[in-house]
């Protein structure tokens, strides 16, 4: 038990966190001619290799406060490989939203991203285009996390939410991502 307690506030220690994308189809639309790419960074209710579930509301704030609407320096990123010196577009939208891609419902943290025409932008559309980039990850910082245990309250009224409740059954714990700070 303290071992997992204690996971928690290690978490929350970590300057930068990567956390990968689930399953789903991620990648709602590619427009050569406008240069756009739609679809999701991450989804929510999903239960991960880290035993996290991001949920919704997690990234409202850190969108709030460094979206691409705000007029801030250091705004969110779309960056390649969660290196901030390859960038290959701007987010021109970015927000907590449900979707419909391909007969599928995702929920999560969906975005626009215009890419530039310079070779990382012209490089990333064409593989975006091909499939090649068929899903993502997020560069973050945890800010609010908290453990549930199998057979609590929370465990009960959560794990029904979950796209994969049967990898947090196998596991026994789950840690519920609240709040992040997203980079």
């Amino acid at each position: 038990m303290k071992t997992w307690a204690t996971t928690v506030e290690k978490k929350k220690a970590q300057a930068f966190a990567v956390k990968s994308e689930s399953p789903q189809i991620t990648i709602k639309d590619v427009d050569l001619s406008k240069r756009t790419v739609t679809g999701f960074y991450n989804t929510f209710w999903y239960f991960d290799s880290d035993y996290d579930v991001l949920v919704p509301g997690c990234s409202k704030k850190s969108i709030n406060e460094r979206g691409p609407d705000t007029n801030v320096a250091g705004k969110i990123k779309h960056a390649l490989f969660h290196d901030l010196t390859k960038l290959p577009g701007k987010i021109t939208v970015l927000k907590e939203d449900e979707q419909d891609i391909q007969g599928q419902k995702v929920k999560g943290i969906y975005f626009e991203t215009k890419m530039l025409n310079t070779p990382d932008g012209n490089d990333t559309l064409i593989k975006y285009q091909e499939g090649v980039y068929d899903n993502h990850s997020i560069g973050f910082r945890y800010l609010d996390v908290r453990m549930i245990e199998a057979d609590s309250e929370q465990w009960k009224v959560n794990i029904e939410k979950l796209i994969n409740p049967e990898d947090a059954e196998n596991a026994g714990i789950m840690f519920m991502v609240r709040e992040i700070e997203l980079y």
